[in-house]
């Protein structure tokens, strides 16, 4: 590899261990004059010689590393399904995906207030999105959900019968502004009254039949296309931007202070900017996840960082085209996880969806 010279007869603690869909550097023992990001780079450059489809570094402290040249790569396998995912309704938890590792990812709600989705157009937000909004939408007796959608269209079409509130109209501002400012005030009332209610001032420390039984449900609130509610560039009517400006504050409201009072927001957008997707909304949620981006500025909008300097942190910025649904989600403490995403196509939640519905009317 290059990495000491070829007339060094040293022996040094490394070692190359292979596996049936891998090959494994084993880095036991730092070497002089080599820094991490030229072993990174030189690994990068002799992957093909390993037959390898991508690397992954794992830090083991102390200057010790594991080098995965993987030959089979989890995240390049297409995972369609045809119905949800379960929900855990004790962590509000839906699996969603398929990590790095072959592991399944979870989107979790628990003791959080809100979700930040975000990629290119046409990158499948909404279908991403589907694969955890589907699960909590047909749990009525425990989820309450109102679905805004900014632009308007039909991609939410088929949950408007499954949701106590469904806005289609992205120029209905007074009707956003109205709906939203009602939640912080039902958000407000669950604060002041949850300890009486369910016995404990955050409704996540309640068991589900504790919330169930207390008819105190958890309130989900989707914002699609959020950027064409929050984004003032080129508004010129000073009534829209008052409107605007008041959505803007009821979302901050909800995002800041809904975690104990169990109102979770989650906001989707296609054009993360700062303009678009006020900071004060997107630092205050827990989990953000970016589908494929072309630009380290578009990741951090969504991610709130790009670290250029850290080894092999996964970057929205280097998800293949030919990975639909590859994502990059970023946890409250700044951990990222890469993943890929199920794939629930449109056509087949309305199928599952009318099935469903035969079904119960027909007491099947």
């Amino acid at each position: 590899m290059g990495l000491v010279n070829a007339s060094d007869d040293t022996i040094y603690g490394v070692g190359l261990e292979t596996k049936d869909t891998e090959s494994i550097l084993h880095y036991n023992e730092t070497i002089d004059g080599l820094p991490p990001e030229r072993l990174v780079a030189a690994c990068r450059s002799f992957q093909s010689q390993l037959d390898a489809k991508r690397v992954r570094v794992k830090n083991l402290g102390a200057g010790k590393m594991e080098i995965h040249f993987i030959q089979e790569d989890p995240l390049d396998e297409a995972l369609p399904i045809f119905e949800p995912s379960p929900l855990n309704l004790n962590i509000m938890s839906v699996d969603v995906g398929r990590d790095a590792d072959g592991e399944t990812f979870k989107v979790k709600l628990k003791n959080a207030s809100g979700l930040l989705l975000g990629g290119l157009p046409g990158g499948g937000k909404t279908a991403a999105a589907s694969t955890f909004v589907l699960p909590l939408a047909l749990a009525k007796d425990d989820v309450d959900m109102m679905i805004i959608d900014g632009k308007g269209g039909a991609d939410w079409s088929a949950y408007e019968n499954l949701v106590s509130k469904f806005i289609s109209e992205s120029t209905s501002f007074e009707s956003v502004r109205d709906e939203l400012v009602n939640a912080v005030q039902e958000m407000n009332e669950r604060i002041q009254s949850n300890a009486d209610v369910l016995g404990h001032s955050n409704f996540w420390s309640v068991s589900p039949e504790t919330r169930r039984q207390a008819g105190v449900k958890l309130k989900l609130i989707v914002i699609d296309e959020c950027q064409a509610l929050f984004d003032m560039t080129g508004v010129n009517d000073k009534e829209e931007k008052a409107l605007r400006n008041e959505i803007i504050r009821a979302c901050t409201d909800l995002i800041k202070r809904g975690r104990s009072a169990g109102f979770f927001t989650i906001f989707i957008t296609q054009k993360p900017t700062s303009e678009s997707l006020p900071t004060a909304i997107r630092d205050n949620c827990a989990l953000k996840i970016s589908l494929r981006v072309s630009t380290p500025e578009t990741e951090k909008a969504i991610l709130g960082s790009s670290p250029d300097d850290a080894i092999d942190v996964p970057r929205a910025t280097n998800i293949p085209l030919s990975r639909p649904g590859g994502a990059v989600a970023e946890s409250e403490n700044g951990e990222r996880t890469e993943f890929r995403f199920y794939f629930f196509d449109e056509n087949d939640i309305k199928n599952y969806l009318r099935q469903i519905n035969y079904q119960s009317h027909n007491g099947m």
